[in-house]
């Protein structure tokens, strides 16, 4: 397999996700240091932006197509705050426990299907604050577009168990709805600097 190449064909449907429900439950602060590793440049990335003006997000795209869209986007709008690259998840260029929030959205489908979920997940481990969040954004497992087809959507007890596994604590009790394809599920990294 093509490791540059999604699943979903870029069809990743982000502009369809609905940004108030996602900054719900995101802990979102004005100088939060964001690490987005995403499919597509989507309008809850800008919606961060101006959620956080005195911090950083960095975006980062599985391929270069979404660099050069969010490229686009950044300069339309005159953003500051967001820097986007093309990198693999499982090696970010950031310093350990310097992120507040890390987002997986809609990639982590990608990542299991390639078997590199657990590294990616060993480095959002690594760039996390102590108490940061873990934020990942998948396709409801239904039959429809956008999307991958459903053998390759992950159900939110299967994302459940593999979060857990790679030591992940739950913030929440059960997935939110943040759009008509897609759910939000929310964890954190534990508050222990040895983990």
């Amino acid at each position: 397999m093509d490791n540059n190449k999604s699943i979903t064909g870029g069809k990743s449907g982000c502009d369809r996700i609905d940004p108030e429900k996602l900054f719900a439950f995101l802990p979102i602060r004005s100088d939060s240091v964001i690490v987005d590793v995403a499919d597509g440049f989507g309008a809850s990335t800008l919606a961060m932006a101006s959620r956080c003006p005195r911090g950083k997000i960095f975006v980062f795209y599985l391929r270069e197509e979404g660099l050069e869209r969010s490229l686009d986007e950044i300069s339309d709008s005159a953003i500051t705050n967001i820097i986007p690259n093309v990198v693999t998840p499982v090696s970010l260029p950031l310093g350990s426990g310097t992120m507040d929030i890390g987002l997986l959205s809609t990639v982590f489908h990608d990542l299991f299907q390639r078997g590199s979920d657990q590294e990616a997940l060993r480095e959002m481990k690594r760039v996390l604050k102590p108490g940061g969040a873990l934020a990942v954004i998948e396709f409801k497992k239904v039959m429809g577009i956008p999307g991958p087809p459903i053998k390759i959507r992950i159900a939110p007890g299967e994302l459940d168990e593999t979060l857990r596994c790679a030591g992940f604590i739950p913030a929440m009790i059960q997935e939110i709805e943040i759009g008509p394809y897609h759910y939000l599920s929310l964890y954190r990294k534990s508050d222990k600097q040895s983990e």
